[in-house]
């Protein structure tokens, strides 16, 4: 008679664990952008019109317009063809897209802002923002300059003279997509380009701040409320009510294709 041990674990041949397929390298990434909490997080599903949606996939759906779009704009390639196929394209002329101010916004002590862009002309242009000059309501913005190099400010007072503005080391509008983000909390700004942090940004003004002012611009992409619209082909842009930590950021970076 053979005994069998009690203490040994039989593993039938056909209780094998298999990786989930149905689940896309595209969906991976969403989900771990959605992990984060973000109040807002644009996904340009809506490719079929002049006048689509950018989709809010966070759990406010606020959803933008696009104003001005060329229908071909809105399926130009993204920075990789299976994670992120499709990015939106902005003219440089009067192309954006905007949502109005939202509770959510007033990110205060907290934030992170991130974004995949290919920019195709150099210039002094805005990427991504809740600021609008003409109306005094200073939030935050990312902007190209003139050398290729892209800043992030962001404000602690509504006149806008309160700031921290951050130049990055690298130049990242060289027709080539870059992942970049920036966070804020316990009163530092910290910049990332390509999964890692620009530990030497150049510091035009870095004054002390507790807190980003609560802005009631709306939130806009390819230009902030006074124009400066910017050229260049840009996607993926969650919005946190908190810092992410540097491995998190190049998590979302690697899982988005960064090499």
């Amino acid at each position: 008679m053979v005994r069998v041990r009690r203490d040994v674990l039989m593993r039938p041949r056909d209780l094998i664990v298999q990786r989930d397929v149905s689940v896309t390298p595209a969906q991976v990434l969403t989900n771990l952008m959605l992990s984060h909490g973000p109040v807002f997080y644009a996904k340009n599903n809506n490719r079929s019109s002049t006048s689509p949606l950018v989709t809010d996939s966070s759990a406010g759906s606020h959803n933008m317009v696009g104003v001005n779009f060329n229908a071909n704009d809105w399926q130009v390639a993204g920075p990789d063809a299976e994670i992120i196929p499709h990015a939106m394209h902005f003219d440089g002329v009067n192309e954006f897209s905007s949502v109005a101010d939202q509770p959510d916004f007033n990110v205060g002590s907290a934030w992170t802002a991130m974004f995949w862009v290919n920019i195709t002309a150099v210039n002094n242009r805005t990427i991504f923002s809740q600021k609008d000059t003409g109306a005094g309501e200073f939030g935050w913005s990312f902007n190209t300059k003139s050398d290729g190099r892209v800043d992030t400010k962001i404000f602690a007072t509504s006149d806008g003279l309160t700031l921290k503005a951050y130049r990055t080391t690298d130049v990242i509008a060289d027709n080539t997509y870059h992942h970049m983000a920036a966070t804020f909390a316990s009163s530092t700004l910290k910049i990332y380009v390509d999964g890692a942090e620009d530990t030497t940004v150049l510091k035009l003004q870095d004054d002390a701040m507790s807190s980003i002012f609560n802005s009631t611009s709306d939130l806009f992409i390819g230009r902030e409320g006074n124009g400066m619209f910017t050229e260049g082909d840009i996607c993926e842009l969650p919005l946190y009510p908190s810092a992410l930590s540097a491995s998190e950021i190049l998590e979302i970076y690697t899982v988005g294709g960064g090499t």
